[in-house]
């Protein structure tokens, strides 16, 4: 067994909440913990074990924090306990933290502020869906056809 390592980790925000996407993204996991100012993440590999306790910039919403996996991707999604833009994940920096460019908030982009890929309140239901799906399901096969 070898030592413990920091897994990778990809942070982007929209005003309501902070996504992580963790690498190894394949890793079980076998503790991912939150509380008001923290996350805690313990991943296991066949070959190695995978640790990051991170003291967040801001204090999250336990209660509606989660994490999900997707076919290729592992996340975290953190609600913030007041919206706004965070100037980074930690208090202090961290070299396994880098920022995700495609989950990152303009301040200024209102529009994109009052969207989210994954809304935390449906995760936090347990109603994971497909976000997309429910666009699809508004529209008629009308509104399918090119225009001419």
């Amino acid at each position: 067994m070898s030592d413990v390592i920091h897994p990778k980790i990809k942070w982007g925000q929209r005003a309501r909440e902070v996504r992580l996407s963790i690498s190894p993204w394949a890793a079980e996991v076998e503790k991912i913990e939150f509380t008001e100012d923290s996350v805690k993440i313990r991943l296991k590999t066949e070959e190695n074990t995978y640790a990051a306790d991170l003291d967040l910039y801001a204090e999250i919403d336990t209660e509606r924090s989660n994490f999900y996996r997707t076919e290729k991707s592992l996340f975290i999604l953190l609600a913030k306990q007041a919206g706004g833009s965070w100037m980074r994940l930690t208090r202090i920096p961290n070299s396994h933290v880098t920022t995700d460019f495609e989950y990152l908030m303009d301040e200024d982009d209102e529009d994109e502020a009052k969207m989210s890929d994954l809304p935390v309140s449906k995760l936090a239901d347990g109603q994971l869906t497909n976000p997309s799906a429910d666009l699809d399901a508004d529209l008629s096969d009308d509104e399918l056809e090119p225009e001419k």
